[in-house]
């Protein structure tokens, strides 16, 4: 069965803005070159920062969530690039979440608005996490056997009775 996962409304503002700011930083640095100044940066510098804003923008795209799909031994995360796969042997408990116990949440090498929420996390009342997340509701957090900590947030809440239907068979 597969789970939607849309972005809210700040992820969504967060992405345009992200995408205005680097379209903006690399016309300027195009429109402010001047070939005829030998102190100024070069062609190739004037065309490599505006690239290279706009493949930062392209690979969080890519490594965003856009589903969840519930299979009968796994729940795969639908991404451009790269499924990711939890079985259901390695899980020792689901429950929705709410939103008040991320209050103290600390990115360690993640994304924070820009397509979604994902990558590394800690939060003081949970511990270290992983987000494959799109909005700040719906919460889903999967306890792993070994000890990882995975946070998804499908459309549809649902997705915790079928994950517990399914890890009980």
């Amino acid at each position: 069965m597969l789970y939607k996962a849309s972005l809210d409304s700040l992820a969504k503002f967060v992405s345009l803005a992200v995408l205005i700011l680097f379209l903006c930083m690399g016309a300027f640095v195009i429109y402010k070159f001047d070939s005829s100044n030998p102190n100024e940066i070069t062609f190739w510098a004037a065309c490599l920062i505006p690239t290279f804003f706009l493949s930062i923008y392209f690979f969080c795209s890519l490594y965003a969530p856009q589903a969840y799909l519930v299979e009968t031994d796994k729940i795969i995360i639908i991404r451009p690039i790269g499924l990711i796969d939890i079985s259901f042997e390695n899980i020792s408990g689901i429950k929705l979440i709410d939103k008040s116990q991320f209050r103290t949440l600390i990115r360690t090498f993640g994304v924070g608005g820009l397509f979604g929420y994902y990558g590394y996390y800690y939060s003081s009342s949970i511990g270290k996490l992983t987000l494959y997340t799109t909005q700040r509701k719906n919460l889903v957090i999967i306890e792993q056997k070994v000890g990882r900590k995975v946070v998804l947030s499908p459309d549809d809440a649902s997705l915790v009775l079928t994950l517990l239907t399914k890890l009980k068979n």
